[in-house]
């Protein structure tokens, strides 16, 4: 790692390895940042579009193996944009390298596989999240709140 940067490895350049390496690159632009976020290696199954992507979404290099990603020693966090059945794979392997992990969502395609995942990063122990962007919305904010107060009854299907 350089002083005052973090590096990234993005598995995943679809449509939400395209917005996360684009934040990635504007997050300095935005805020002042005393560690930058830098995009060492980008990940996917398509040796061509995975060039293409590198190029596109400025990483250093890219690779078609995640496990290359995971194992980067300039990595220091994976940030996962696969399809959710190839999350928790990821996230056990991340963990066990001892990186910071920041995983799409959902978690996982199913709940052992998400048990899987947690289990992992609860072992290791390293930094984790999962990408929800709306957590912190108003509106979710204020049906939190009805509920905590028992205005609008039992919850017993969200769809979000």
């Amino acid at each position: 790692m350089t002083a005052g940067e973090v590096g990234v490895g993005l598995i995943g350049y679809g449509t939400m390895g395209k917005a996360h390496s684009y934040a990635y690159a504007a997050a300095p632009v935005i805020r002042a940042l005393r560690t930058r976020p830098r995009l060492r290696v980008i990940c996917g199954r398509d040796r061509a579009a995975v060039q293409r992507a590198a190029r596109d979404f400025g990483a250093e290099r890219f690779t078609t193996d995640w496990r290359e990603v995971v194992q980067a020693p300039d990595v220091e966090i994976v940030d996962i944009c696969t399809p959710p059945g190839a999350h928790a794979e990821v996230i056990e392997a991340a963990a066990e390298s001892g990186k910071a992990i920041l995983c799409e969502k959902p978690l996982a395609a199913d709940w052992d596989d998400a048990c899987r995942a947690a289990v992992a990063v609860r072992r290791a122990p390293v930094k984790n999240a999962i990408g929800f962007n709306y957590r912190r919305l108003p509106a979710l904010s204020l049906m939190k709140q009805l509920i905590d107060e028992g205005r609008i009854g039992a919850v017993r299907l969200w769809r979000g």
